[in-house]
């Protein structure tokens, strides 16, 4: 995305994809971790489709996000699956920001949670402490 903060075409087209894929094949996790004052927000995304695989690497590589793939264990005579996980939180923050207005399921209210409870620090200024507190998760399975 240039810095002036002006997407391309190309870069709304790629975003609304997306979203697409996150809407129905994605799922995002938002945690606390134990024993800390911090959360673990990772994006899941898994597929059997090569093409679709493929597109979604190399939108993540064209944003500079790093991501890792992996083979799904599955039940016999189906599919091979993978996963393409995003888990380092900027950049989980970032792909989510990116692909929000295109979302279109119940995940665009909680992704907006999910940002607003990331940006709002506490008094001390750091990250809210969500032990025991908001524990979203949502996706293929809620």
């Amino acid at each position: 995305m240039p810095k002036n903060g002006i997407k391309s075409k190309s870069h709304v087209a790629e975003s609304s994809w997306l979203a697409g894929i996150i809407d129905g094949e994605g799922y995002i996790s938002f945690l606390p971790i134990r024993h800390r004052n911090q959360h673990l927000c990772r994006l899941i995304i898994t597929n059997t489709d090569e093409a679709i695989l493929n597109e979604i690497k190399r939108i993540l590589d064209k944003w500079l996000v790093f991501y890792s793939c992996s083979a799904v264990k599955l039940k016999v005579n189906r599919k091979q699956a993978y996963n393409i996980e995003v888990n380092r939180q900027v950049e989980v923050s970032f792909v989510l920001e990116q692909v929000l207005p295109f979302l279109k399921s119940v995940k665009r209210e909680k992704v907006k949670l999910i940002r607003d409870y990331m940006t709002q620090p506490d008094i001390l200024g750091r990250a809210k402490n969500t032990r025991g507190k908001r524990n979203i998760q949502f996706g293929l399975v809620i």
